[in-house]
């Protein structure tokens, strides 16, 4: 019988576990589910979080988790508290927002609230400061994000108009950044088996990227950015890098 190699074996394992992981997923949704209709909602508000913290913030299932917990959590006559060490962690983003003095102090806060928010996604308030936090950083993208979360924790807060108009505001200020965005490519190249886009600008900013591929029939084949640090994209090729585009502007490798 044929020995594995060590990289045959790693592939394996990884394999594994990836389906266990996606197994428990689906199975904290499952009882989520059957909690819910049973009206054990407390229950069904712990399974729901437990399926939450596997995936990235802004996806649509993450949205459609933090949902259905705030969807939950306003039936209940009284809510759940909110956990110790989700008070932790935005004493601890406000702090290093307080003293923050340069992009990695912003992203350590950012850190911290995303966490937070990941143990109380029903906490209306921690949306709303993170959404204070992200505008001053200049993360207008994230910031509406954070604020629109804040409207579905808590639709009839005294503030929701504001917070509704400054959503308006903020995209506009969106739009700018994006239509500023026209040749902050710096450079287009791999490195490590990577495709790394770096911007011409000091600070990170959140527009659109894509970047694609083509295969040997010449179909067009997207890329997902897989990491984005500072003014540095990476991506993992699929096949000839052919383009970025960034905003409304398009970038062309032949």
């Amino acid at each position: 019988m044929p020995r594995l190699s060590t990289k045959s074996v790693l592939i394996i394992l990884i394999m594994l576990i990836c389906i266990d992981v996606h197994e428990k997923i689906y199975a904290s949704e499952v009882l989520a589910r059957q909690a819910e209709e049973s009206g054990d909602r407390r229950q069904a508000i712990t399974h729901y979080i437990s399926a939450l913290q596997t995936y990235p913030q802004g996806s649509p299932k993450d949205e459609e988790l933090r949902g259905k917990v705030i969807d939950i959590v306003r039936k209940l006559e009284f809510p759940p508290a909110i956990p110790e060490n989700a008070h932790r962690h935005i004493i601890r983003a406000q702090m290093m927002l307080e003293n923050a003095d340069s992009d990695r102090d912003y992203v350590r806060a950012f850190t911290e609230f995303k966490s937070a928010l990941r143990i109380a996604p029903w906490w209306a308030e921690a949306y709303f400061n993170y959404g204070i936090a992200q505008e001053a950083y200049g993360d207008y993208s994230g910031s509406i994000w954070s604020f629109s979360m804040f409207l579905v924790a808590a639709p009839n807060d005294p503030d929701a108009r504001k917070v509704q108009n400054k959503i308006y505001s903020l995209e506009v200020q969106l739009e700018k950044e994006i239509a500023e965005s026209i040749g902050v490519v710096e450079s287009i190249q791999k490195e490590w088996g990577f495709v790394v886009i770096r911007l011409n600008r000091q600070r990170s900013f959140e527009i659109p990227i894509e970047v694609w591929t083509k295969d040997e029939t010449g179909v067009k084949q997207k890329m997902t950015i897989e990491k984005v640090s500072g003014n540095k994209a990476s991506a993992i090729p699929s096949g000839t890098l052919k383009g970025i585009s960034i905003g409304n502007s398009v970038y062309l490798r032949d």
